[in-house]
């Protein structure tokens, strides 16, 4: 239907920044360019007190003015025209920023800085990679983020940038901006991601999570820090503290006192980490199930507050838990099977 005889389309632009801004780069929902000639600015904007009187159009770009928004139109003369192409709505997280276009981590643990560690798109404008450092990996790297041409290729904005663990870097694109630097202080999995929302301001950021250890029976060791026993408390004891359920000490880590407890065991148990008079209560993960070599936080529980639960095969399990005597450092469980294979 003709819905306005006098125009064939319309663009609403708002500028709600300090300074002018000018677009040309319009698609439509099946990401196809829009043909901008023959647009003009409204008529009821021209008059010199309008909001829009700065508004201009040329060389296919519609210009606005700061703090300000205009009407453009594509004037309609005589039978109705094509208009202005419109389609089904894409949402835009969805598509690689980049297209088709193989990004890189380039440089990290690569001297190099070949097309090593491919940066994998996974949604909301972000594309991921992630490894494992070991000892000897540890040290200084540096990285980039390149396409194999370098067509592509963001870097650090300043000399002094530095990537760190759990802080977003905001990136500088061009072959002129300088690596990224990067310690890798332990080992463990490392985690980047790579956001590219704003293709000249995209960031960087990394996390990391503690290795699950290959299992083993400490030795236990003279001491206690907490000042009372812990025992694996549950279906699989009668809720009772028994001895082959106690967690002994086994050393510190840090500020982290280690406790372990292995014992033969098949079956499904709901459980708790308590002392003898349930005093102290501690829960993997804030309760709920739990899974084998996988490594979770641990924290005192209120009573009567939920279980954890968890099915093993037969075998000889280890539950180790590394706590702060002093409450003030989180603690971490993991639950492994040690039995010989």
């Amino acid at each position: 239907a003709d819905l306005d005889p006098a125009i064939d389309g319309l663009v609403v632009m708002i500028n709600a920044t300090n300074a002018p801004q000018s677009i040309g780069d319009f698609h439509d929902g099946n990401d196809q360019p829009i043909d901008l000639s023959g647009m003009v600015l409204s008529s009821v904007h021209r008059s010199s007190d309008s909001i829009a009187s700065g508004a201009t159009v040329g060389n296919g770009e519609l210009t606005l003015g700061a703090w300000s928004a205009a009407v453009f139109v594509k004037p309609q003369a005589g039978a109705q025209g094509a208009g202005l192409p419109i389609g089904k709505k894409t949402d835009m997280s969805t598509l690689p920023p980049f297209g088709d276009t193989a990004l890189f981590l380039k440089g990290f643990l690569d001297t190099s800085f070949g097309d090593k560690n491919p940066l994998v798109f996974t949604s909301n404008f972000m594309y991921e990679f992630t490894t494992e450092v070991t000892t000897d990996q540890l040290g200084e790297t540096k990285v980039k983020v390149a396409d194999a041409g370098w067509n592509i290729n963001y870097g650090s904005c300043t000399s002094s940038d530095k990537l760190v663990v759990g802080t977003p870097l905001t990136l500088c694109k061009g072959g002129d901006t300088g690596n990224i630097g990067l310690d890798l202080a332990k080992e463990g999995t490392y985690k980047f991601v790579f956001t590219a929302m704003n293709k000249d301001k995209p960031t960087l950021s990394v996390s990391y999570t503690e290795p699950v250890q290959a299992c083993k029976v400490l030795d236990t060791v003279a001491g206690n820090p907490l000042g009372y026993n812990l025992f694996i408390k549950g279906e699989l004891s009668g809720w009772s503290a028994q001895p082959q359920y106690q967690l002994s000490y086994k050393g510190m880590e840090g500020d982290l006192a280690i406790y372990q407890a292995a014992f033969n065991y098949a079956g499904t148990t709901e459980f708790k980490v308590a002392n003898e008079d349930w005093s102290k209560e501690y829960l993997l993960n804030n309760g709920g199930i739990v899974q084998v070599e996988t490594g979770y936080p641990i924290a005192f529980s209120q009573p009567a507050s939920a279980n954890n639960k968890i099915t093993l095969p037969q075998g000889l399990w280890s539950v180790l838990v590394k706590v702060d005597p002093a409450a003030v450092k989180p603690g971490t469980a993991v639950i492994q099977e040690c039995t010989a294979k």
